[in-house]
């Protein structure tokens, strides 16, 4: 009989390999269109065309080519989302990351919560999309190593688990309140993170912090905007605290961020 070698034991497991979307090349979408030839085209919309193809492995895709210099498509019009919107916003996604976590009896992480990934529909109601690179955590595991980060800032030490999570949305909130990426220069150049940034620029003026177009040139700041404000960069540092057992969980983050948008509303 052999003995097994002895290991160091880790307090977290890798999270068992699940089924993901299948990355596809552009070389291989071009063999299975046979280079986007006419007959594969099977439609003609005002924001490009969809080809059919097979891949290598037999399956039948459909692949759509946006028409980049369609009107459609480059029309974009300069606007800023006022405070109640980015308000509304941030608590549509932190209702979806809630179902994530606490609406299956195995908790789902997104691991690439970003700005880019949340869509807004024409009634500005958000939907967090992209789940290329999602981890279902294993039963009775918390949290997992991986080696698939999500982009630069957002995913907590590299972990995934619920509370790294939290970390991640509201490194998007302080994004989305103060305009600055995680990568910003400013923020890199004095070797600090969105979190750190925000507490030395809190020690000052409020204002000074958040991004300038919350408010246009007719809005007033009121006292009750700035409470908003306060309350919300201080939940954001609150769920970005370096302990994970210090976060908050997302349930929690849904009931201050309605708070915060009932008392904005309140007349």
């Amino acid at each position: 009989m052999k003995r097994q070698k002895k290991g160091k034991s880790k307090d977290v497991e890798k999270v068992p390999e699940i089924r993901t979307h299948q990355l596809v090349s552009y070389h291989e979408i071009q063999l299975a269109t046979n280079n986007f030839d006419e007959s594969n085209l099977i439609g003609v919309g005002g924001s490009g065309s969809v080809y059919k193809g097979i891949l290598s492995g037999g399956t039948l895709v459909a692949i759509k080519v946006l028409d980049l210099q369609s009107e459609e498509v480059c029309k974009r019009e300069e606007s800023n989302l006022n405070l109640l919107q980015r308000v509304a916003i941030m608590l549509d996604v932190a209702v979806a990351i809630e179902y994530l976590h606490h609406g299956h009896n195995t908790p789902i992480v997104h691991c690439d919560l970003k700005p880019a990934n949340v869509l807004l529909d024409k009634d500005m109601v958000a939907h967090v999309g992209d789940f290329g690179i999602s981890k279902i955590l294993a039963i009775s595991k918390s949290m997992a190593y991986t080696e698939t980060l999500g982009t630069l800032g957002t995913l907590h030490q590299g972990i995934v688990c619920a509370s790294g999570h939290v970390y991640s949305y509201n490194i998007m909130l302080m994004e989305i309140l103060t305009k600055r990426r995680p990568t910003d220069e400013e923020i890199c150049n004095q070797n600090l993170d969105s979190r750190k940034w925000i507490t030395q620029s809190f020690l000052g003026t409020m204002m000074d912090v958040v991004d300038a177009n919350l408010f246009s040139e007719e809005e007033q700041v009121t006292c009750k905007s700035e409470i908003c404000i306060a309350s919300m960069i201080e939940l954001a540092l609150d769920c970005t605290k370096e302990m994970p057992v210090s976060r908050i969980t997302m349930k929690e983050v849904v009931k201050r961020l309605n708070k915060v948008k009932n008392t904005f509303l309140e007349t």
